[in-house]
């Protein structure tokens, strides 16, 4: 290598080396540290991408981590990649130790925040008691969880309310007892669960981000599942029916001490009035709850926002 390669230096481990001394020698991974061959490094980068695209596929959030910039002795070089998941787990490396244990805190905290980062770590003796003397800098990128929508029965509106959510791009889980509305088949975007309504709940994941449309094909069902839903974090829990049919589902949970009035969480009947009452329309209007609930927005016509606007600047 001529002098004008060994001028430009990079720090990996504990050593200084070269970016083309090592290229060279086939030795840097998918990262940049050694250790790894050229097919190795492919190999370790592809299953990171696979691993961060199934994760954003099932609506998981993730935090990644990119080592952008590396000065001195340091254990990675500009270009490494880690993922942090909400639970603390991490894949892939930006350098082991102190290093990544400073990088899943402040990924946490970013992920809790909802925003991404840049950070500087010192790799001194004071900060991190690490002897390499380096400094490396950090860019976190967030990918927050995706919200869920879980659709209690799949009869006429729970099939529309979940091929709705599928063009809109909503991670949707599908529960009915029945194994023949339970069909992986009829909903290929969504998770079905064929399980009876009593024990489901003990099954499902639902947290404070997710929505739960209860249109079970009977009162009964429906009085489980919202008995159930609102035991769960939920954000929103919709429950279809006539005025007198909520009625009477209030009033017998009312006399099991559950009172689903009073919990601001319950939408019930569900939906917007839309005036149109076929499935297809039901769907939509269910939809357009839990959208306007999502963005906390009023739902209002754009022109009278825009009317209130011109009214306001005189």
């Amino acid at each position: 290598m001529g002098a004008d390669t060994r001028t430009t230096r990079v720090a990996i481990g504990w050593v200084d080396y070269t970016i083309a001394f090592e290229i060279e020698r086939g030795l840097l991974d998918f990262a940049g540290s050694v250790g790894y061959t050229a097919a190795e490094a492919m190999s370790s980068r592809e299953k990171l991408l696979e691993e961060l695209t199934e994760s954003l596929k099932r609506g998981q959030g993730v935090a990644v981590v990119t080592v952008t910039a590396a000065y001195f002795s340091t254990p990675q070089v500009p270009g490494a990649k880690m993922l942090v998941y909400p639970d603390g787990r991490m894949s892939g490396t930006v350098g082991g130790g102190a290093v990544e244990a400073f990088v899943r805190k402040e990924a946490m905290e970013a992920m809790r925040e909802g925003k991404p980062r840049t950070v500087q770590h010192r790799l001194v003796m004071s900060e991190t008691g690490m002897y390499c003397g380096g400094t490396m800098t950090f860019f976190i990128d967030v990918y927050p969880p995706k919200a869920t929508l879980y659709v209690f029965g799949a009869g006429h509106v729970g099939k529309a309310c979940a091929h709705l959510a599928e063009f809109l791009n909503m991670l949707t889980v599908v529960v009915d007892d029945r194994p023949d509305y339970a069909d992986s088949k009829i909903y290929p975007a969504a998770i079905v669960v064929c399980e009876a309504y009593d024990f489901v709940f003990d099954k499902l994941a639902i947290t404070d981000r997710d929505f739960v449309v209860i249109v079970t094909r009977c009162h009964a069902h429906d009085e489980i599942c919202l008995e159930k839903a609102m035991k769960t974090p939920a954000a929103y829990i919709g429950v279809i029916g006539s005025r007198t049919k909520i009625k009477t589902l209030f009033g017998h949970l009312n006399k099991h001490g559950v009172r689903p009035q009073s919990d601001p969480r319950v939408y019930a009947p569900i939906g917007l009035d839309l005036g149109d009452e076929t499935v297809e329309n039901i769907a939509l209007s269910i939809h357009a709850e839990i959208a306007r609930i999502k963005s906390a927005r009023s739902g209002n016509h754009m022109r009278a926002r825009l009317a209130d606007r011109e009214k306001k600047a005189g």
